[in-house]
């Protein structure tokens, strides 16, 4: 086409998909020429012409598929707009498979249909159905893929989680679930729902483990610091200040095995003085 239309032009030019997919677009082949179209304003977002083009060219296809589903069986239908979720997930627009798929999972809860109303105006209509607790399950799985995609982990996990109450022995959501776990922060969690068997994915629940050991240190350690100011507190008296808030250090100049002779007996002296205080309770 492009040597007796364009002779010369470079075919990957934006002006020259814009043209090709006009010609398409005369010819009816809508899909072929959306595609082009779509490289086109990758290639030239500016372009008005492609964008006008576009958005005629969409508008047909909505209106050719709307036509052909009213043919189509509710199975049929609720197959045309999974296969839509699927491709909106791929090209990495997660929202929109995330309504997608949710107004799915809803046709299933209820025997009336579904309709949920996109960003751009759209509105999609999923037929009532009987519930399937396979396909239940995929959705939440796809659904916990879209949020996690959104990097909202707390609500993937809850759709994994979802999914696994649906079908217990998938490994594929079993390891959706451990992810989603790690990216979340919780380690030990993620080792515990790593699944069994997979010597992949044990070793990334290997990984898992060291994470959550290492958080577990770094809380002790903590713990530790903490208990040790509330023993120094205790142990230094009013009239030495507050070491942790003036400064103040009635030990310095202490060597360490000093310090800890004199903190013992502290320790000592303080505890004789409450076993005192009850004697004479």
């Amino acid at each position: 086409w492009v040597s007796k239309h364009k002779h010369g032009a470079d075919p990957c030019a934006p002006k020259t998909r814009v043209a090709y997919a006009s010609y398409l677009h005369q010819q009816g082949s809508l899909d072929d020429a959306l595609q082009h179209l779509t490289t086109a304003l990758v290639d030239e977002p500016r372009s008005t012409k492609a964008r006008r083009l576009f958005d005629e060219v969409s508008q047909e296809i909505k209106l050719r598929d709307a036509a052909r589903d009213a043919t189509l069986s509710n199975d049929e239908r609720a197959l045309r707009l999974w296969k839509r979720s699927d491709e909106c997930y791929e090209r990495g627009d997660a929202r929109t498979a995330l309504a997608l798929y949710g107004c799915l999972l809803d046709s299933m809860l209820g025997e009336t249909s579904s309709s949920i109303r996109l960003v751009d105006g759209e509105s999609i209509e999923a037929p009532g159905r009987p519930f399937d607790a396979g396909e239940a399950s995929k959705l939440h799985h796809a659904r916990a893929g879209c949020f996690a995609k959104l990097k909202n982990w707390e609500d993937a996990e809850e759709e994994s989680r979802r999914a696994l109450e649906l079908e217990p022995a998938s490994i594929i959501y079993r390891r959706r679930l451990a992810t989603t776990l790690d990216k979340a922060g919780k380690w030990g969690a993620a080792v515990c729902e790593a699944p069994r068997g997979d010597r992949v994915f044990e070793a990334r629940a290997r990984v898992f483990e060291q994470r959550a050991m290492l958080r577990n240190d770094r809380e002790t350690r903590a713990y530790a610091n903490d208990v040790a100011a509330s023993e120094w507190l205790e142990l230094v008296k009013a009239d030495e200040g507050n070491p942790l808030v003036t400064g103040a250090n009635p030990f310095q100049g202490l060597s360490r095995d000093e310090l800890r002779r004199e903190l013992e007996t502290r320790r000592e002296r303080r505890k004789a003085q409450e076993a005192i205080n009850a004697a004479l309770d």
